[in-house]
């Protein structure tokens, strides 16, 4: 089976404690969507992602208490991706040593909130924001550790009015904060940065 999980069009549905192992996205969510919860759900060792919501409709998703762990590879991505979709919430969340980055926020992402998670050894970094698109994200009250010479903590590439407060970010080999492109009008506010930068 490709998905362990393929939503479409779903509203308040609620997904709790289960554990999704072995596919190519843990969860794939696309259409028209709203309310829905994703709760104390494991999923581990999915090829591609371990949740995967896409679509400019994909809105007000609750992601909680989960544990997202190895998914994806160096050549895929990895924890969470959600492209296009807004107002979704990832909280409390466990998210480590998945291929790429533990979280994805991409095309037309906007306020969305991280809040409360643990990042540790993601391959690229914890947290990735990428398009001049993706606007007022927030990252907030979590832990980010990283794992090699080459990863980057919590990256926005062009996106604007985003914001990384009351953080702890460390051990990054690049940099604990990144902002690049055209980046511009983002806070980073109340962190707790350091060890970063090694190579």
């Amino acid at each position: 089976p490709i998905y362990g999980f393929q939503l479409t069009h779903p509203r308040n549905l609620i997904l709790r404690s289960m554990t999704i192992v072995g596919f190519n996205d843990g969860i794939r969510v696309g259409g028209i969507c709203s309310n829905n919860r994703l709760d104390r759900l494991t999923l581990r060792r999915n090829t591609s992602r371990g949740i995967y919501l896409f679509g400019p409709a994909v809105d007000k998703f609750t992601i909680v208490s989960n544990v997202i762990i190895s998914n994806g590879s160096a050549a895929l991505e990895g924890g969470i991706r959600i492209q296009d979709g807004d107002r979704n919430l990832v909280q409390n969340c466990r998210i480590n040593g998945n291929g790429q980055h533990g979280v994805l926020l991409d095309g037309s992402a906007s306020s969305n909130k991280i809040t409360g998670a643990v990042f540790m050894s993601n391959a690229t970094g914890a947290v990735r924001i990428s398009n001049p698109v993706a606007l007022r994200n927030t990252v907030s009250f979590s832990t980010c550790v990283g794992r090699n010479a080459t990863d980057l903590g919590v990256t926005v590439i062009d996106g604007r009015f985003n914001s990384v407060s009351n953080c702890t970010i460390r051990r990054f080999g690049v940099a604990g904060v990144s902002l690049e492109g055209s980046a511009v009008t983002n806070r980073v506010a109340f962190n707790v940065i350091y060890s970063n930068g090694r190579n």
